[in-house]
């Protein structure tokens, strides 16, 4: 009998350095709550209704760390890939937190408590404490962290660990495993159990890189929006295969007209310099003087765009603020003008068709596709965009190099690789 392997606690720290759990308010008495809530969600295993179940059947697994409405679409166009090739998907996800969208097949918890308590019992804790008893030094990103939050943090990851290495224990195959995020706590402890296994595991890229973000690559192969990406991982992660597949869930393109109707300042909570806030003050003046309309869509998680430091003067200069409930593809209208700073939206924006323009500092550090764009847009009324000289529409392919049908056609046929890949081992 193979004894299961337990996961290292350099392993289990390393994972902990990148995900919203290290955002949260209060996080002392989250961790003394959290601790005292899986003690006695352990000792209670035999009288709750575990969630904990496990996808049989198929051959691909799809991990959904990003279940939220913006993940869910990007799966829904991995799932329409996947249909072209005619496999058959587990989507892995925590439903307590995912979109009704979102055909959850597989539970796998979140580190959130009630989450967790679906799958704690009594061995498991005692794993978790031991990991934590071992803990020798910690990484930067952990070490502002409280003890009490930082002691739930590890067992409870622990725990996760300990699930996923008894999934991957029980599988009656191995299956071929794609993530959207490798490095986020949420799929850590899946991607490890896929590697103990040496069962072929890829990413589909959800987010731009960074060099914080992406390295080092924990997967085999990746599946990249374009050539800016796939330049990104030759310099920093040239032993992995990297696949340009587009954006699957972005459709068509926008016509463009001469001039810019409306403009679009994205929110990401993120602090401006005092530069910045100098620039998008000016752009936003220059369109009003145009007649452009101005609208600040906030992020999601702060409606208010209360958070981050600069917002709340350009609020004043907007004509409108948008809900932002709904996503930037249905939002975005023709003739738009996207403006950005760090958000993402002008990447999704320029591979919809639409002027777009990074307002960021030179000296800030941006990801590989929004430090491409920054570095190559002249101002904000001369932006990329489809209808460009030919120069600018390349630049615009080099970052999305497909949307759509075509794209979740390299897609599917990059997941039927994955499969016979995982059939072969």
């Amino acid at each position: 009998m193979t004894r299961r392997p337990h996961a290292s606690t350099a392993e289990i720290l390393d994972s902990l350095r990148i995900g919203d759990h290290l955002g949260l308010a209060r996080p002392s008495s989250r961790g003394m709550v959290g601790l005292v809530f899986l003690h006695l969600a352990a000792c209670s295993v035999p009288l709750r209704r575990s969630r904990a179940r496990v996808g049989q059947g198929t051959s691909l697994r799809v991990v959904v760390a990003n279940p939220v409405r913006h993940g869910a679409q990007f799966v829904l166009a991995i799932l329409e890939s996947a249909r072209l090739e005619g496999l058959e998907v587990t989507v892995v996800a925590d439903t307590r937190l995912s979109d009704d969208l979102l055909p959850v097949g597989e539970y796998f918890p979140s580190i959130a408590m009630r989450s967790i308590a679906q799958v704690v019992s009594l061995p498991r804790l005692a794993q978790g404490w031991r990991a934590l008893c071992s803990v020798k030094a910690l990484p930067a990103e952990l070490a502002h962290v409280p003890r009490a939050y930082l002691a739930y943090l590890v067992v409870a990851q622990s725990v996760r660990y300990e699930h996923a290495a008894k999934t991957a224990a029980t599988a009656q195959s191995r299956w071929a495993t794609v993530v959207d995020f490798d490095r986020a706590a949420y799929a850590r402890p899946l991607v490890w159990a896929a590697r103990t296994r040496k069962a072929p595991i890829t990413t589909l890229v959800h987010g731009t890189p960074t060099p914080s973000t992406y390295l080092p690559v924990l997967c085999d192969g990746l599946m990249a929006w374009g050539e800016v990406q796939q330049a990104f991982f030759a310099e920093h992660a040239p032993t992995v295969g990297v696949t340009v597949v587009g954006r699957p869930q972005i459709e068509g393109l926008l016509p463009t007209t001469d001039a810019p109707s409306r403009l679009l300042l994205c929110h990401s909570m993120e602090d401006l310099s005092d530069s910045e806030v100098r620039r998008l003050e000016g752009v936003l003046r220059t369109a009003k003087s145009r007649g452009i309309e101005c609208v600040l869509r906030p992020h999601p998680r702060d409606p208010e765009t209360g958070t981050g430091a600069g917002w709340l003067c350009l609020r004043g200069l907007v004509d409108s603020v948008s809900t932002a409930s709904q996503s930037l593809q249905d939002e975005i209208r023709p003739g738009d003008l996207v403006v950005s700073v760090v958000s993402t939206s002008a990447v999704d924006a320029l591979a919809m068709g639409a002027r777009v323009f990074v307002a960021a500092d030179p000296d800030r550090a941006l990801s590989c596709d929004l430090e491409f764009i920054r570095d190559r847009s002249d101002g904000p009324f001369s932006e990329l965009s489809p209808g460009a000289p030919p120069s600018e529409s390349a630049s615009r392919l080099r970052v999305v190099a497909v949307t759509g049908d075509e794209s979740r056609r390299r897609v599917g046929r990059a997941l039927r690789a994955l499969v016979v890949s995982a059939a072969q081992r």
